[in-house]
């Protein structure tokens, strides 16, 4: 992920081992919420995983130059920080749609 954000926005050397830094801080601590005594039940609780998406993308943000947040902004949210990991199962993300996949139709 490091060296394809690296190339995708232009990051020098140092921005890229802060990245490095980031990404791995950031999957720590959602290996930790994941698997510890007090993991997340509840839709509720998992919405703490948005909030270090955010706290991680805020870090990168103080690295990165104007131009590099606003290209990372436009990625699809699977190209993001998180992979837009969680909205398949609950129900739609913003802006998603509630159809599922179409099931085949019967032959009469």
């Amino acid at each position: 992920m490091v060296t394809s954000l690296g190339t995708r926005l232009g990051l020098n050397s140092s921005q890229q081992a802060r990245l490095s830094e980031v990404l791995t801080g950031h999957f720590k601590a959602l290996q930790k919420l994941r698997d510890g005594d007090d993991a997340p039940t509840t839709r509720a609780e998992w919405r703490l995983r948005k909030t270090l998406t955010e706290a991680s993308e805020q870090k990168l943000g103080d690295v990165w130059t104007p131009a590099q947040l606003g290209e990372y902004q436009k990625f699809e949210p699977d190209e993001r920080i998180g992979g837009g990991r969680g909205q398949g199962r609950g129900g739609p993300g913003p802006g998603g749609s509630a159809e599922t996949t179409p099931q085949p139709t019967q032959q009469r």
